[in-house]
C-alpha cells in the first residue's frame, strides 16, 4: 500500500529512515502547558473556589479543543490558498517579539544531540519564519537541523506534502526515508 501523494509506502521502514524532520510548537517547545496555565490562572480568577487540579483539567480541554478547531481551520486556509492571511497575521505578531515566547520540552536537547548523530535533521513547521528563527536561535541549536522549513518556504505548507519534499530534496534524501514528528493529526 502507498500514499498517493509521496508515492511511498504507508508503512514506516525504521531501517531506511535517513532524516527526522519535526514540528516546533508542541513538539519540541512545550505550548501546550504555556497556554494551560495561562487561561487556568484568568479563569481561576473568576472561579477561585474550584481546585487546581479539577481547572487545570478543563483549562486542558479546552486549549487542546481549540487547537484542533484552530488547526481545522487552518487547513481549511491552506486548501483553498488563504492561509497567507494566517501567515500575515502570525508574521505580525511574532515580529513584534525578539525573544521566543515558549520553553523547549523537558529532554529535547538531549534527544536532538544523540539523533543528531545518526540521522540528519530538519524543523518542518507551519509557523512564520521569524519565530522559528528565534526558537533556533533563543535554544542554540542552528547547528543542529539540516534544514528548516517554515510557512514561508513553500507556497502550500502542511498537510500538504509540498513542505516535506522540499526539506527532502535539501537534504538531498528520498522523502520515502524522511520521518515526520509533530503533535497534531496534520503532522
Amino acid at each position: 500500500m502507498r500514499d498517493p501523494e509521496l508515492n511511498a509506502p504507508l508503512f514506516l521502514n525504521v531501517k531506511a529512515v535517513q532524516a527526522i524532520l519535526f514540528d516546533i510548537d508542541g513538539t519540541l517547545a512545550e505550548t501546550d502547558d504555556f497556554y494551560i496555565h495561562l487561561l487556568a490562572e484568568k479563569i481561576g480568577r473568576v472561579l477561585f473556589f474550584i481546585p487546581i487540579d479539577k481547572l487545570m483539567g478543563v483549562t486542558r480541554v479546552l486549549v487542546m479543543g481549540v487547537q484542533t478547531l484552530s488547526d481545522a481551520v487552518y487547513w481549511l486556509l491552506d486548501k483553498i490558498h488563504l492561509d497567507f492571511l494566517y501567515h500575515k497575521l502570525h508574521n505580525r505578531i511574532a515580529t513584534a517579539r525578539d525573544k521566543y515566547r515558549y520553553q523547549l520540552i523537558q529532554g529535547v536537547l538531549p534527544a536532538l544531540t544523540a539523533l543528531n548523530q545518526q540521522y540528519k535533521l530538519g524543523i518542518l513547521t507551519a509557523g512564520g519564519e521569524h519565530s522559528t528563527r528565534l526558537f533556533l536561535r533563543d535554544f542554540d541549536l542552528e547547528t543542529i537541523f539540516q534544514t528548516v522549513v517554515s510557512a514561508n518556504s513553500c507556497i502550500r505548507t502542511k498537510p500538504s506534502p509540498e513542505p516535506l519534499l522540499w526539506a527532502a530534496q535539501q537534504l538531498n534524501i528520498p522523502p520515502e526515508n524522511c520521518l515526520r514528528i509533530g503533535d497534531t493529526i496534520f503532522d
